[in-house]
């Protein structure tokens, strides 16, 4: 403990212990206290200052609700390690006191302490992100939520344009962009999964029901890429055949023109077509998107490889 006096003045304004709080403050923020450090007992502290007990209890508590000491019981009170001043002359001084400690209190010799720090820094540091790649920035995000319901943790969205600047992590896209990810991502073909995509049936049902309330005989496709459309028309025409209904399916340069027409049909927009579409035109009560969702056993496949790179 710096041995420098704290004078404190009971006739002042300042109430005593904001008095005591603030002179260890400015202790602490100069490096004078540094981080480890170990403050005063209360009977200590009430004996150096001229002070009573509850008085240096509340200041110590002030101190510790800024963040500035932590309490250890029974150990003491402690100048937190997020308290330690920047720049390494006050980085160094506290990893040699904190080893120090070490050696001292438990008997840990600066091997098994260097040891120990890096078991512990790597069992508690968050697992790196997982990152979803995808064309669409609405079926990206539509991907990551679904991937993030059944990990958990860290699931980000991208746009293909990230590429090949992806931070570290797994990195999920599905098999049509795979050629594009693999020559982009070459170098980390241990983080690639790539999973199989099939359309919603609810998003489909949806769309069907409409078409059902108002006589509809068909539900119609707008995707933009002509030959993806051609699969996933071929792909809906099998679900709303079960239901009585049929498929159409068209490319416009704009997908909002599909719905200027006076046709009461509803109109299934693929993930691409939706991210162009003017929000005036979502709320259209024609207007559905057409969601996508990640096999079961791609979504079971990709928690086994994420949950055994955390466990590395």
């Amino acid at each position: 403990m710096d041995g420098r006096p704290i004078d404190l003045v009971a006739s002042a304004d300042v109430p005593l212990y904001r008095q005591l709080a603030e002179a260890l403050r400015y202790r602490i923020s100069s490096g004078a206290l540094p981080a480890g450090e170990r403050l005063p007992t209360l009977r200590e502290g009430a004996e150096r200052w001229g002070i009573n007990l509850h008085t240096v209890r509340k200041a110590y508590h002030a101190l510790q609700d800024a963040g500035l000491v932590e309490v250890e019981r029974p150990l003491g009170t402690f100048v937190s390690l997020r308290a330690m001043p920047h720049g390494a002359p006050g980085r160094d001084a506290t990893i040699r006191r904190f080893l120090t400690d070490l050696r001292e209190r438990f008997s840990v010799g600066e091997t098994e302490a260097v040891e120990l720090v890096r078991e512990i820094a790597l069992h508690d540091a968050p697992p790196p992100p997982v990152h979803v790649l995808e064309c669409s920035r609405t079926l990206s995000r539509s991907l990551a939520d679904q991937i993030r319901r059944r990990l958990g943790g860290d699931v980000r969205s991208h746009e293909l344009d990230v590429l090949p600047n992806v931070d570290p992590g797994k990195v999920v896209a599905t098999h049509f962009h795979m050629n594009e990810v693999r020559a982009s991502l070459a170098d980390r073909a241990s983080d690639l999964v790539f999973v199989s995509i099939a359309p919603s049936r609810t998003s489909v049902a949806r769309a069907a029901a409409y078409a059902r309330r108002v006589g509809a005989h068909a539900v119609l496709l707008c995707e933009r890429d002509p030959v993806l459309g051609l699969a996933v028309a071929t792909d809906l025409g099998a679900i709303l055949a079960e239901q009585g209904l049929g498929v159409e399916f068209d490319v416009p340069d704009l997908p909002g023109q599909l719905l200027l027409s006076r046709l009461p049909r509803p109109v299934l927009f693929s993930p691409g077509s939706w991210d162009a579409l003017p929000e005036r035109h979502r709320t259209d009560p024609r207007a559905f998107l057409l969601d996508y969702r990640i096999r079961d056993d791609d979504l079971e496949r990709l928690r086994d490889e994420v949950t055994a790179r955390r466990d590395e």
